[in-house]
């Protein structure tokens, strides 16, 4: 009876759990699909795929075990249904926790220490490997002092029964200090929200900071300086190996005609059958060697004009193409950071609130609120379990390549 009358209180709570879990499990399933077969993204890729992981674990293993214990909540026959859904609640909240921790030293690292240490690929798939033994050792530790209790419950005040319900047994009764709810929940779990929300907030305010920086245009003119200096230190790289020289301005003194030919130069006067010719004019040693300075000069001005020319627009290209780079890669930052950042809100937010109202005594608690509360209560304690679903619907949001690979996806089904 009093399983029944709990059950039509919190249906709403239990319908919530089984729609979030079906979301989950396909919206992460898409996240390992897409993100595991790219071959790009480095620590970003690893840590999106370990908490996919980690989010599929839970709608298939705590959401089913929730629904079920909601459902016989005063009678729980079965003690292992018990302690694994309490194991994989700590596990995976344990988890998350220290991949979005890893995730913000990552994102610190990149953004506010760019040119020092950074974690590698492999390092970051081992720390998230270490972040999972801890959180299954710590599990398997609440589990064992987490079970059946068995109370004496009053109906409408008249009658008294035994009921069972999944919480800590005596065991952890006995030693309240070791398996209490802040050593295990509170304490912990405080440390690292505190912690991701100071190195969120240092590295977006550092980012943001660095907004005009990454916009910034490459100016033409260092970009030329740039090429000027290289062509230098190659020609004397070129010079100090016996390499190559440009190849020098011909040497025309002995092309030069010695004299005109006859009636190349010609005008005609009033009288039209007096014509003046000039003959056999011989250019003197220094005329010819004036007209072929100028004419070296104006060949080597020309070169110079070219050349500038060339680097001008050569400049200009990489300039452009510095500029669109930077505003590319600071975009990729920007995205990253938000995804972060709307990811660790999120579960600072639900954990917060979980770590709350799980810290009352439930027993009591319930015995002593309406049914209305209790639909509150048990939706409020179980809201953590929006961080399962987050993910898919940040990256839909904030990825196009993700939008368009689910897209893809959906094309090769319908056609299939």
């Amino acid at each position: 009876m009093l399983n029944l009358r709990l059950q039509r209180t919190i249906l709403p709570v239990i319908l919530f759990i089984g729609i979030v879990a079906l979301v989950g499990i396909i919206g992460n399933v898409l996240i390992l699909i897409i993100y595991g077969r790219r071959r790009d993204g480095g620590n970003f890729r690893c840590f999106v795929l370990m908490m996919a992981t980690i989010d599929l674990t839970s709608c298939i293993t705590i959401s089913p075990g929730e629904i079920y214990i909601l459902l016989n909540w005063y009678d729980n026959p079965y003690i292992w249904i018990c302690k694994a859904k309490t194991f994989f609640n700590v596990f995976t909240s344990w988890g998350s926790a220290w991949i979005l921790f890893l995730l913000a030293i990552d994102r610190y690292r990149k953004i506010c220490r760019p040119l020092r240490w950074q974690i590698t690929t492999t390092l970051a798939m081992k720390l998230c490997i270490l972040a999972l033994v801890i959180s299954a050792a710590v599990a398997s530790w609440v589990a064992l002092v987490w079970g059946k209790y068995t109370y004496e419950q009053t109906v409408d005040i008249i009658v008294s029964v035994n009921v069972s319900v999944c919480d800590k047994t005596y065991l952890a009764h006995r030693f309240a200090g070791m398996f209490s709810i802040g050593f295990v929940f509170i304490f912990p779990v405080g440390i690292s929200l505190l912690v991701l929300l100071c190195l969120n907030s240092i590295t977006s305010i550092t980012l943001f900071r660095q907004r005009n920086k990454f916009k910034k245009p490459a100016k033409a003119q260092d970009v030329q300086s740039e090429l000027k200096t290289v062509r230098k230190d190659v020609s004397e790289i070129a010079s100090v190996s016996g390499g190559t020289q440009p190849t020098s301005l011909p040497d025309f003194s002995n092309e030069v005609p010695v004299s005109l030919p006859k009636n190349a130069v010609g005008r005609t006067s009033q009288n039209e059958s007096q014509i003046c010719c000039i003959e056999n004019i011989n250019v003197s040693s220094k005329d010819q060697e004036q007209t072929l300075s100028h004419f070296s000069n104006g060949r080597k001005s020309y070169a110079t004009d070219v050349q500038r020319t060339s680097d001008t627009r050569t400049s200009n290209s990489i300039a452009l193409s510095a500029t669109t780079v930077r505003e590319e890669r600071f975009q990729r930052m920007k995205q990253k950071t938000i995804i972060m950042l709307v990811l660790t809100v999120t579960f600072v937010v639900t954990m917060f609130l979980y770590v709350v109202l799980i810290s009352f005594k439930t027993v009591n608690v319930l015995n002593e609120m309406p049914d209305e509360e209790k639909v509150l209560f048990f939706f409020f304690l179980r809201l953590y379990f929006l961080n399962t679903i987050v993910n898919p619907f940040v990256y839909g949001i904030m990825d196009e390549r993700f939008r368009n690979d689910i897209l893809d996806i959906l094309n090769k089904l319908v056609n299939h």
